[in-house]
């Protein structure tokens, strides 16, 4: 299934009306990036104008990483509604201003993907925070500990420093134990499905390993969910300067 069939594209300006519409209402939080840039932030719906055709967004807290999306010259937004994924993108952002305050302005999109297969919103761990996957290897090093960078409750990727896993494309491995922040050991299967490498700022290559969890079971995924929401939670707070 394609991001760009056309059966899953809206670009009928009521329609895309609704779904903004709903985006707002339901003050559905919606992961704002630039693309081809290491530059994201979580944001909401705070007033749509359709005379002018123009969407009021929540800015960041930090006036560095406002004035860089402001010289981005398009963005990608992202969103749930329903379970189905809403992506759409826009081209310019202005300064503006909500009750009061600074806020970020954006123009309605040409069209609205809908995604309706039961694919999850990957979040980023802090970097203030701890969380390990321990894997169980059929060679030594036997047990692999490798800090998680993003999570969601269909999978997650790997920080692999050492590249023990650059061959491990397809593989399952079962026994993985999770130990996320404030959390109990979460024991479940993955299947590595993505291995890109990738440089960091001191020009080390890492390989960031993307995994897929194998018949995970409710529960698992009730804790899974549970760690996402809250992330999700304080990730807006730190947004809107709260946290």
């Amino acid at each position: 299934m394609s991001h760009h069939d056309p059966d899953l594209q809206i670009t009928a300006p009521l329609e895309i009306l609704s779904v903004l519409r709903s985006l707002e209402e339901r003050n559905t939080l919606i992961h704002l990036h630039v693309p081809g840039r290491q530059l994201a932030i979580i944001t909401t719906v705070l007033q749509i104008d359709d005379g002018k055709q123009t969407i009021i967004i929540d800015n960041a807290s930090e006036d560095d990483l406002n004035n860089r999306l402001l010289r981005a010259s398009s963005l990608s937004m992202e969103a749930q509604l329903d379970r189905i994924r809403i992506l759409f993108s826009v081209n310019g952002v202005r300064a503006s201003m909500f009750d009061g305050k600074p806020a970020l302005e954006i123009p309605f999109p040409d069209s609205i993907t809908r995604l309706q297969r039961r694919e999850y919103y990957r979040i980023d761990i802090p970097l203030s925070d701890t969380a390990t996957c321990a894997m169980q290897l059929p060679v030594q090093p036997y047990t692999l500990k490798l800090s998680i960078r993003d999570i969601s409750c269909g999978g997650l990727s790997l920080l692999d420093q050492d590249h023990v896993l650059e061959k491990s494309l397809g593989t399952v491995f079962d026994y993985c134990t999770l130990q996320l922040p404030e959390q109990p050991p979460l024991k479940l299967s993955m299947k590595v499905v993505r291995a890109v490498p990738e440089k960091l700022a001191n020009e080390k290559v890492i390989l960031r390993v993307g995994c897929a969890f194998i018949n995970i079971s409710n529960p698992a995924r009730m804790q899974l969910q549970r760690y996402v929401s809250q992330l999700e939670r304080k990730a807006i707070a730190r947004q809107r300067g709260l946290d």
